[in-house]
């Protein structure tokens, strides 16, 4: 019944250009259903080729053809989110998008049970990512969201939950007292109900158009972003111009002091703009950083906080910001990437101050330490080198060094580190090359003298030994997960053979005791391009 009642929508003008309303009503029928989930694995475009002259053989109509592939392709990419999910359900290209991904889904899901959150309303559900975690865990869910085509989609998703409900309308248009109850003044609903809201981030603004003048908080808000060039010009853009939401973000803040609310944006939301009664978390799965949730009344459970909370095969990872800088020091023997999501909430002096680590820069968001710490919050490299960035110098340490491939990073750099790097293997690849044809052309009979190990790195200090200390967040304390009960760095332990690797004699700097010995090669070379004491420099380094 929900099925055709959402059928019944699929009209009007659509904000979908992958699939229009057309395709809509042509997919959502018993034939086109039983074809879609009919159809072998399409992994290929010649899978897509093979299948496609099947059904055109079979007469099936070709409208209905490229309806059905195009389903394919879709749910094919929206593994990656979904996992099995995706082979029962029907998506649009935004929607794939923008969707959360189910881990994340689940954490808003926990989040909500652990506030007592019986009801919700999820205003731009999308094709129904959280609504359907919210659904497994037992929320009555009211699932809304304006474009036809997607509402649609998302009845169809939604459908094996009874205690889902969804409505195509815009998110101020839905009665939000009747659907949860009466708000209370301290942001709390009488019946428990609860708001979560995903505002469309994207604008198509055609030049030449008026735009609404701003209220008051969200102009103050929008000047400090042009102050530091934080807006872009006019077109379809990405857009932190708080007036150009869907819904507006006054709107959903309005809301959000109103009933217990959760709000999903983009990772890349200026700080300015959020509440300083909000809880705010920068959330990354497996090292991407994939939104920031703003949580309100009920639902805050560090309020004014800003943490980033990770995710990876181990569970969950807190880091609550303290506002603090880290300190800058010299470069050491451990360079450490942080994640995304620390930087973003500006949780880099925490990580710091916890490891004993100093940042090399005060612009930069590299860390740096004497000792390997082994944490969720930040990838640690082996420094062999740091010279400045100059294209002929690195390229000859490279070769000395035995790189046989090289990956390039930057902060603080206008490079483009894929061209820069797809450069240096090509000329280290003929490096290599001319070696083995020298090799050849000597006499077998000769042996050359017994090469020595050559210590790597830098003149700052001495350092000997072949062994690194290794830290990690579980012996340091990390803080706690999001309601799996999974502590950060559980499961994590020690690594062991994170030492650095055996050399041949005493080495000086952060490579110390990492002498390349003879015959070896560095094959997980990273040159990290960046800015310090703004100079551009070059640090050669190898993954823990």
């Amino acid at each position: 019944m929900l099925i055709a009642v959402t059928w019944a929508r699929v009209s009007g003008s659509c904000h979908n250009c992958s699939v229009t309303p057309e395709d809509a009503r042509t997919l959502l029928t018993p034939e086109a259903l039983a074809l879609l989930d009919g159809l072998p694995p399409i992994e290929s475009s010649d899978d897509v080729l093979r299948v496609s002259t099947r059904l055109h053989k079979e007469g099936v109509a070709p409208g209905l053809i490229a309806v059905v592939l195009t389903q394919a392709k879709l749910r094919r990419q929206a593994r990656t989110k979904f996992g099995q999910f995706s082979e029962r359900m029907l998506l649009t290209e935004d929607g794939v998008q923008q969707a959360t991904r189910l881990p994340v889904a689940a954490a808003h899901a926990s989040r909500l049970t652990r506030a007592g959150i019986l009801r919700v309303a999820d205003l731009g559900c999308g094709i129904g990512a959280d609504s359907l975690a919210f659904a497994a865990a037992d929320v009555d869910v009211l699932a809304v969201d304006a474009d036809p085509v997607t509402a649609a989609f998302a009845g169809f998703n939604l459908a094996p939950w009874p205690n889902v409900r969804v409505l195509q309308a815009r998110a101020e248009e839905v009665d939000l007292s009747r659907e949860l109850g009466s708000p209370e003044d301290d942001g709390s609903a009488v019946d428990t109900g609860a708001v979560f809201l995903d505002p469309a981030r994207r604008v198509s603004e055609p030049s030449g158009s008026a735009a609404r003048a701003p209220s008051d908080s969200a102009a103050r808000g929008l000047a400090s972003l042009q102050e530091r060039g934080g807006t872009r010009g006019r077109g379809s853009h990405r857009t932190w111009n708080p007036e150009q939401f869907s819904p507006s973000l006054d709107w959903v803040f309005r809301v959000a002091h109103q009933w217990p609310t959760g709000v999903k944006l983009g990772p890349g939301l200026p700080h300015e703009l959020i509440p300083d009664d909000a809880e705010a978390e920068w959330v990354s799965d497996h090292g991407d950083v994939v939104e920031v949730s703003l949580w309100f009344g009920a639902l805050t459970e560090h309020p004014g906080a800003r943490s980033a909370l990770l995710h990876d095969d181990a569970g969950w990872h807190r880091i609550v910001s303290d506002d603090r800088d880290p300190q800058v020091g010299p470069l050491q023997r451990w360079l450490y990437e942080p994640d995304g999501a620390v930087i973003r909430a500006r949780a880099l002096g925490a990580l710091a101050a916890r490891h004993d680590l100093t940042t090399i820069d005060e612009t930069i968001a590299y860390l740096t330490g004497a000792e390997f710490v082994e944490s969720p919050f930040m990838r640690g490299f082996e420094v062999l080198d740091d010279l400045p960035f100059d294209d002929r110098k690195v390229k000859m340490r490279l070769a000395e060094l035995g790189v046989r491939r090289v990956t390039v990073k930057k902060r603080g750099a206008d490079i483009d580190p894929a061209a820069l790097a797809k450069q240096w293997n090509r000329q280290l690849c003929k490096q290599r090359g001319k070696q083995r044809g020298e090799r050849r052309g000597r006499d077998s009979g000769k042996s050359s003298p017994a090469a020595s190990g050559t210590p790597l790195g830098l003149a700052q200090h001495q350092v000997t030994g072949t062994g690194a200390k290794t830290v990690t967040d579980r012996q340091s304390g990390a803080g706690t997960g999001a309601g799996t009960g999974t502590g950060a760095g559980a499961g994590i332990g020690a690594r062991a053979g994170a030492s650095a690797s055996k050399g041949t004699g005493t080495g000086t700097g952060p490579s110390a005791g990492a002498a390349v010995e003879p015959g070896r090669t560095a094959d997980e070379t990273i040159v990290f391009v960046t800015r310090v004491a703004g100079r551009h420099r070059a640090i050669i380094a190898r993954r823990a």
